[in-house]
């Protein structure tokens, strides 16, 4: 028997595409990003000391993550957006302004720190072109905030790879040791992830087929433009 949620059927399918949903937010990918590359290649980055690296950690979790959420929840108590969920294209001007402005926070901070790899530093600078490309085409139609992310991170794990890095990284796996393992594999990975998370935007009805593919392509675009402005 189906859960209801606000007078909508909730199947198992549709749990597991509201978990991807969740757990894939465009929030998360900056700090996300960040955790992958120290875990994956520490050696792009001029810290050693793991108090270091958490302290750089936190700096952009709490510039993408914790500031934007907490500005949302004001924006909704304030009457000034109609739902959490940011359903109705005019509720998300408001939003994608203030992401805008701690992502341009963080850029700045980061983009002379030696202990900041380029690679990151585009990563940070092609988000904000994407948000920027996103929030001018919401004032005349809806685009897909999770496939851009998807479609950026695409492009970074394929130019990581091109340009940053050796044919294989070494990962510390639990309980496995060192494992060393192909990029071409960490790409195929991506291309499947953000294969999921259009497919889930498409189950919930969340956007149409167009806005999930200018999603990707505005991520991908943005990611490329920012390569090719600061390599």
């Amino acid at each position: 028997m189906a859960v209801r949620l606000f007078n909508i059927p909730i199947t198992p399918w549709r749990w597991l595409a509201i978990l991807v949903s969740v757990v894939f937010h465009p929030l998360w990918w900056p700090s996300l990003g960040l955790y992958l590359l120290l875990v994956l290649n520490p050696f792009l980055f001029g810290v050693n000391e793991a108090s270091a690296r958490t302290s750089l950690l936190l700096q952009v979790f709490a510039l993408t993550f914790v500031l934007p959420v907490f500005s949302i929840f004001l924006m909704r108590k304030l009457a000034l957006i109609n739902s959490y969920q940011l359903t109705e294209r005019l509720d998300r001007i408001g939003p994608y302004m203030v992401t805008m402005i701690f992502y341009l926070w963080l850029y700045l901070s980061i983009r002379h720190d030696a202990a900041v790899p380029l690679v990151y530093n585009i990563f940070i600078f092609g988000a904000l072109i994407t948000l920027g490309l996103v929030f001018v085409s919401n004032l005349f139609f809806k685009i897909s905030a999770h496939t851009s992310v998807m479609g950026g991170v695409v492009a970074m794990t394929w130019l990581t790879f091109n340009f940053f890095s050796h044919e294989t990284f070494t990962v510390d796996l639990p309980g496995e040791g060192l494992a060393s393992l192909s990029w071409y594999s960490a790409l195929v990975w991506v291309l499947l992830l953000a294969g999921l998370v259009g497919t889930c935007r498409m189950f919930l009805r969340a956007h149409t087929l167009r806005e999930i593919y200018l999603g990707y392509l505005a991520g991908f675009v943005s990611q490329w433009i920012a390569f090719k402005i600061l390599f």
